[in-house]
């Protein structure tokens, strides 16, 4: 069996509508694009409001590649989303929030970038904000005019870099089996989207693509607004 490329990590609590809302997209999107390459996994943290249904639903109707984990207590966000990884088969990941969306163009290119670069530990990108009420894209967090990669020599290039473009490097595909071994965390010095790519950059090459992956969003069909 080839080993599965992307694993997308969905760390959830009683969001059930914003979940369903999320994988009917992803079962939709991902059919015939690359679904065989692709797994999806969900953390529960213990909802109480047919999230384990939703799940069931995704995975034995629409025939989605998802595994579902229900968590007995909830642990907490940040300790279901590493549970999730921990799971995961991918060769990369990405962590996905039960309410926002993916740009397949971008995470097409972003994985591209990765495979062509063996030493690269993660890629990170800029994100947009997106009503999908009205199907409409709207500001992007942050730009740079080119794609970049750092390695740990080029810890002040790096440094400008990250200040000249205000990048908040907080959205990202990174090695599955790296950050395991690593277990990157947040940390009380600064800001752990300044932290965390310090640490990986100490164990190999770090990309910044131009191109979005990832919307977060702001309306949804039928929902109450974020």
């Amino acid at each position: 069996m080839n080993e599965l490329l992307l694993s997308i990590c969905i760390p959830t609590y009683n969001r059930a509508p914003f979940l369903a809302s999320l994988l009917a997209r992803l079962s939709a999107e991902i059919t015939g694009v690359m679904s065989e390459n692709i797994e999806i996994i969900v953390s529960d943290n213990a909802s109480t409001d047919g999230t384990t249904e939703v799940c069931a639903v995704a995975r034995d109707e629409f025939g989605l590649p998802l595994h579902y984990f229900r968590q007995s207590e909830n642990i907490g966000s940040e300790a279901s989303l590493n549970f999730a990884i921990s799971k995961a088969k991918g060769r990369y990941f990405l962590y996905l929030a039960d309410d926002d969306t993916l740009f397949w163009f971008g995470v097409v290119m972003a994985l591209k970038a990765l495979v062509q670069n063996p030493a690269a530990v993660g890629l990170y990108a800029p994100w947009s904000m997106v009503d999908l009420e009205n199907d409409t894209i709207g500001v992007q967090v942050y730009r740079h005019p080119e794609n970049r990669t750092f390695s740990s020599e080029d810890r002040a290039a790096f440094a400008g870099f990250i200040v000249e473009h205000k990048v908040f490097s907080e959205i990202g595909i990174f090695r599955t089996k790296i950050w395991n071994l690593v277990a990157p965390k947040s940390t009380d010095l600064a800001y752990w989207a300044f932290t965390i790519p310090a640490q990986l950059l100490g164990i190999g090459q770090l990309i910044y693509h131009t191109t979005p992956f990832y919307g977060s969003a702001t309306d949804h069909p039928g929902l109450p607004p974020r």
